[in-house]
């Protein structure tokens, strides 16, 4: 496997033995529709019983998640059953009682989320109380069956139970529209565009290409007593809350003010000869409701399924920002061509978020039930470099809204902190008038509630702590 983490992508047949090692979900989604999260607080006292346990649970390998993708394809009824991964805070190898050599050491890593508010401008002061404690570990348990979901996560809450102390468990729900698509909270197709690390291309991009992604902005080599190559990598989780309500009713607010220049000055209307009431929402987005990139258009697409989501444009035809504003959270969190393509691409996240619904909203009227918060994403990325990777779009991108010397305003959805940068919106889609822009400040739709910095180990190091 050496030099595996220059290569491009992997596939099953060539790379068994690396994808037998490595934990599911890193290199692609798990897939499934429920999802339950389990944070731990291990007994230092009760450490053995701990690592033995660890030892024996079952979870899914990159091997076994790839081969029932496979069969997938000519069965479509195919269910790999539920899924399972384990992740291990800096703190939970200490409690573990881990050789301090084998710890993952970036500081980040080792420091801790609530110890980095000076990199993420995060405010504890908002974070629930479960996340204020100690986190040592975190289990996903997943499964497209709720009622089997529900089993696996009660048995397992009992197994650790004996060990360890259950901080906090949160359950996650993939949402979709009507077309099937896959959104978050606010309605907008989520997801869309992900590195791809896996031995296909099945959409050649003239602009932006998803696949080939380099293997090491994702895989960590793990530190380990053998001399057995092993990988892991980091993994960051964040429970963002949103409120829709404020949210809807400010782009309610833009959008009128932004069609009342457009209707009268300049005649723009959406393609069924109304009002585009959804164009200044899909600038600060980046993207319409149902996906369509608003740097290619300037109404929904009317997109009704996954294959039509176009992810091929770097922004080489906006340099401006007059389709898609540079604030766009789409934009801002991945800049492509604004920076360079090479460099957007070595920093990027690969994202594994799914929403959660705390609070019962009813996902089948998402138009009139719009609560002010108790809903929101479930941020999850996995990468190679907290500091370098999260971190860096976190602090330097989304909050401070600096791509690449040149401050475009902050992220209007996931920025934090202070920023005196006033953001705007171009008065006509893709015409520089000449006229005094539309000044906005679109920002605290939502709050991070609390979370934590880990490292998802190989299964050969779970297998050894024993």
């Amino acid at each position: 496997m050496n030099g595996i983490l220059d290569s491009t992508n992997v596939s099953l047949k060539t790379h068994i033995d690396l994808l037998s090692d490595l934990q599911g979900n890193i290199l692609k989604f798990h897939g499934r529709t429920h999802a339950f999260h389990i944070f731990l607080q291990f007994d230092r006292e009760l450490a053995e019983a701990a690592r033995d346990w660890i030892s024996r649970f079952n979870v899914t390998s990159s091997a076994t998640q790839l081969g029932d993708a496979h069969l997938r394809k000519s069965n479509p009824t195919h269910d790999g059953g539920a899924f399972f991964n384990f992740s291990l805070a800096a703190s939970g190898y200490e409690e573990l009682g881990i050789p301090e050599a084998l710890i993952p050491s970036e500081r980040a890593f080792r420091d801790g989320l609530q110890n980095r508010v000076s990199e993420t401008a995060d405010d504890l002061e908002k974070w629930e109380p479960d996340f204020r404690q100690r986190i040592d570990a975190l289990i996903i348990v997943a499964d497209s069956n709720i009622s089997k979901a529900t089993l696996e996560k009660d048995r397992i809450l009992n197994e650790v139970s004996g060990f360890a102390k259950i901080v906090h468990v949160q359950k996650g729900k993939v949402l979709r529209n009507a077309s099937g698509i896959g959104i978050e909270h606010f309605g907008y197709a989520d997801g869309v565009s992900q590195p791809s690390f896996l031995a296909h291309n099945d959409s050649p991009a003239s602009q932006w290409d998803d696949n080939g992604a380099l293997l090491k902005t994702l895989l960590v080599p793990e530190a380990n007593e053998s001399d057995t190559e092993t990988f892991g990598s980091y993994f960051v989780f964040r429970k963002l809350d949103q409120n829709v309500r404020k949210f809807k009713e400010m782009e309610d607010r833009l959008s009128k003010q932004f069609n009342k220049i457009s209707d009268e000055e300049y005649g723009i209307l959406n393609r069924k000869g109304k009002s585009n009431r959804e164009l200044a929402g899909a600038m600060i987005v980046g993207r319409f409701e149902d996906g369509t990139a608003v740097t290619n258009h300037s109404d929904e697409f009317g997109i009704t399924g996954e294959a039509q989501l176009e992810n091929d444009f770097d922004y080489r035809d906006d340099l401006k920002g007059l389709k898609c504003p540079f604030h766009a959270h789409i934009r801002i969190t991945n800049p492509r061509r604004d920076v360079s393509n090479e460099f957007a691409k070595s920093v990027r996240l690969t994202r594994r978020g799914i929403p959660y619904n705390d609070i019962g909203r009813d996902e089948h009227n998402l138009e009139e039930d719009q609560p002010d918060g108790g809903v929101g994403l479930l941020f999850m990325c996995y990468q190679s470099s907290i500091e370098g990777q999260f971190e860096f779009i976190q602090r330097d991108w989304a909050n401070k809204g600096d791509i690449g010397g040149k401050l475009v305003g902050q992220d209007a959805i996931i920025g934090q902190g202070p920023n005196g940068f006033i953001k705007s919106l171009p008065n006509q889609w893709n015409t520089d008038t000449g006229r005094e822009n539309i000044p906005t400040d679109f920002r605290d739709f939502v709050t991070m509630k609390g979370g934590e910095y880990f490292f998802t180990p190989s299964i050969g190091f779970l297998r050894g702590l024993v």
